[in-house]
């Protein structure tokens, strides 16, 4: 059996969030997953 496992980018994620859950769900998701550098607010 082959395992196969999906890896998905941080930013990737973030913006899928932030396009389909509502302000109080991805301030939530903010909170449990802070960015650790500013790298990633280039958009």
């Amino acid at each position: 059996m082959i395992a196969h496992k999906t890896y998905y980018r941080v930013k990737d994620v973030r913006a899928f969030v932030r396009e389909h859950m509502d302000f109080q769900t991805y301030q939530q998701f903010e909170k449990k997953h802070p960015t650790d550098n500013g790298d990633e607010k280039d958009e």
